[in-house]
């Protein structure tokens, strides 16, 4: 056993445990551990080895596509949980302090949702504490995040000092006839629409009207407006299309280009650049953000003050190493 004080998630770090808590493996060499013994405590609190089990296998359960921690991962994957368990305990434990309670009514429409689904007794019973937990740390989180409103000049500084946030991406305006192939088509009708897409690009530099031919030819929803998609921000087009249109000056025409829904034929109808929009026209999102940032600054100091004010006791030898078998190589 070891005692922590201000500094848990330093200590978690030299014992020998796989996944024995999660499945034992045929053959395995070492017994798993009595569910009900202890595998840390909080504040005085304890957390059994049974409660760090289910957090395994919950955890495993929705982190990884077989429910098994990467090859390389156990180490960091238990740390991981084990921290999670321990931040749980501080928070939950936090929220009581300020007087909350567990919302009943959720609480036990997960129950019955378990039981539905065939739960025994013990399962129920554990599945109560982490619902009734996970209420409370909910209520906190919300109760810590809301933030005042935020003054005035505090919101400037923050547009001013961010200004991505509040940038309008470039913009593309595109015309295009889109000649669709369908992919489980063969190369013979790939080609024929590029064929017939070189002919209507040769049609259009003699001076045809693309409107006219869109509404012909194309099979995109635009076809009806003459092709016209009007202004667009970057990164909403098939990449092969802005590629292509990031070459051509206004009024320019690009080769056919080939995309997934077939062959097209683009015509640049003008560009805007990247634009910051004015602080009186964001003025409320600004304010709304600043918000935001200020209550996960208020959460995050929460979390910290609770876990360095915290001792914690914590079975090492439950712990896979840090550079040991089944740790990350970056690790080592």
């Amino acid at each position: 056993m070891m005692r922590v004080r201000n500094g848990y998630a330093n200590a978690l770090g030299a014992a020998t445990l796989a996944l024995l808590l999660v499945a034992a493996p045929a053959g395995a060499a070492r017994e798993a551990p009595d569910p009900a013994a202890t595998f840390a405590t909080v504040n005085g609190t304890v957390i059994t080895v049974g409660e760090y089990a289910r957090a395994l296998r919950h955890e495993a359960r929705d982190s990884f596509y077989h429910g098994q921690p990467p090859e390389g991962g156990l180490a960091r994957f238990q740390r991981r949980v084990a921290d999670a368990l321990v931040e749980r305990e501080l928070l939950a434990t936090e929220a009581r302090r300020r007087g909350l309670s567990p919302d009943a009514e959720a609480v036990e429409a997960g129950l019955a949702r378990l039981a539905e689904r065939g739960a025994d007794a013990a399962a129920l019973a554990a599945e109560r504490g982490r619902l009734e937990a996970r209420s409370l740390i909910d209520q906190l989180e919300a109760a810590v995040q809301a933030q005042p409103e935020p003054d005035p000049a505090a919101v400037r500084a923050f547009y001013d000092a961010n200004p991505a946030l509040f940038t309008e991406p470039a913009k593309l305006k595109l015309a295009v006839i889109l000649l669709r192939v369908n992919p489980g088509e063969g190369g013979a009708a790939w080609q024929a629409a590029h064929d017939e897409a070189e002919s209507i690009l040769a049609r259009l530099r003699d001076g045809a009207d693309f409107a006219e031919l869109a509404e012909i030819h194309s099979a995109d929803g635009s076809a009806m407006d003459g092709g016209d998609l009007g202004y667009v921000h970057e990164g909403m087009l098939a990449p092969e299309i802005e590629a292509a249109a990031r070459e051509l000056t206004p009024g320019e025409l690009a080769e056919p280009i080939t995309v997934l829904e077939g062959v097209a034929v683009v015509r640049l109808e003008g560009r805007q650049a990247a634009q910051l929009r004015d602080f009186a026209d964001v003025a409320e999102r600004a304010a709304g953000l600043l918000a935001r940032e200020q209550g996960e600054q208020a959460l995050t100091a929460l979390r910290e003050t609770l876990l360095a004010e915290a001792e914690v006791t914590l079975r090492d030898e439950l712990l896979e190493p840090a550079g040991g078998i089944g740790a990350d190589p970056d690790e080592r």
